[in-house]
C-alpha cells in the first residue's frame, strides 16, 4: 500500500510530465495546415495572391520596405482584424524595363500586387523557379504579422524565381523573387508536391538567390 506522502509525490510527478510535455511538444493542431486550402493539382496554376484568397478567404498585400529597385511586402489574410502574413515577398525589380511594361511598374511599385497587376494589364506570368527550400524563422521574424511561435515551427518555406511578364511574343524578365510562406499556408512538403520533379532540380541557391535572401534578414530583424 501506498502512504499518502507517496501518492501525492506520484502525482506531482505526473502533473511536472504533463507541463513539460506541454512546453515541449506544442499542441498538435495549434499551428496545423489549413483544411480550406484547395488540392495541390489546384493550387499549381494559381497566383499566389490567389491561392492565399483560396486558402484563408481573404488577401491583401501591405509594402513593408522599399528602396532603388527592392522591395518587401507582407501578402496577409484577416484573421479578424488581425493581419496575418501568409507570405512574406522580396522582390529584386529588372532594370530597364520596356515602356510597354511602364504603368503596371508604376502601379506595383505604388503598392499593387504583382501577379494581379501584370494580369489585369493584359500580361501572363511565366514563374521560372530557381530555389525550393526552407530558411529560418529569425530571418523574417521582424517583418512577419501574426507569426507562428518559434518552438512550433522553426523554418519558413522559402521559393525563389524570375517573373517573367510575356505578351504575345514579348517575354520581359520582370523581377527575381523569393517568398517565405507561412507553414500554416505551405510548407517545404506542399511546394515539392505542387512542383513535382522540377523540385529535385531546385536544391542548390546561387550567388543571386544568396544576396536576396541577405537583403531580406538585414531588413527584417527583430527589433531588440
Amino acid at each position: 500500500m501506498c502512504s499518502m506522502l507517496q501518492i501525492l509525490r506520484i502525482a506531482s510527478d505526473a502533473l511536472l510530465a504533463a507541463c513539460l510535455l506541454l512546453v515541449f511538444y506544442p499542441h498538435p493542431t495549434a499551428w496545423a495546415k489549413n483544411s480550406a486550402c484547395p488540392a495541390y493539382e489546384q493550387l499549381r496554376p494559381l497566383l499566389n495572391s490567389e491561392r492565399i484568397e483560396s486558402c484563408f478567404g481573404s488577401y491583401a498585400v501591405e509594402v513593408l520596405w522599399q528602396e532603388d529597385n527592392l522591395r518587401v511586402s507582407s501578402l496577409y489574410s484577416l484573421a479578424g482584424d488581425q493581419r496575418i502574413t501568409r507570405t512574406l515577398a522580396i522582390s529584386e525589380f529588372a532594370s530597364n524595363l520596356p515602356d510597354s511594361l511602364d504603368h503596371a511598374y508604376q502601379a506595383i511599385r505604388a503598392g499593387a500586387s504583382m501577379g494581379a497587376t501584370l494580369e489585369a494589364a493584359g500580361w501572363q506570368v511565366d514563374k521560372r523557379q530557381r530555389y525550393l527550400g526552407e530558411v529560418a524563422l529569425s530571418t523574417a521574424l521582424g517583418c512577419l504579422s501574426g507569426p507562428p511561435e518559434p518552438q512550433a515551427q522553426q523554418n519558413l518555406a522559402v521559393q525563389i524565381y524570375d517573373l517573367y511578364a510575356v505578351h504575345e511574343s514579348e517575354s520581359v524578365r520582370f523581377a527575381l523573387l523569393a517568398e517565405l510562406h507561412d507553414p500554416r499556408y505551405l510548407t517545404l512538403s506542399d511546394l515539392q508536391q505542387i512542383y513535382g520533379a522540377l523540385s529535385q532540380q531546385l536544391q542548390q541557391t546561387d550567388a543571386a538567390t544568396k544576396q536576396l535572401l541577405q537583403a531580406l534578414a538585414k531588413v527584417c530583424v527583430p527589433p531588440r
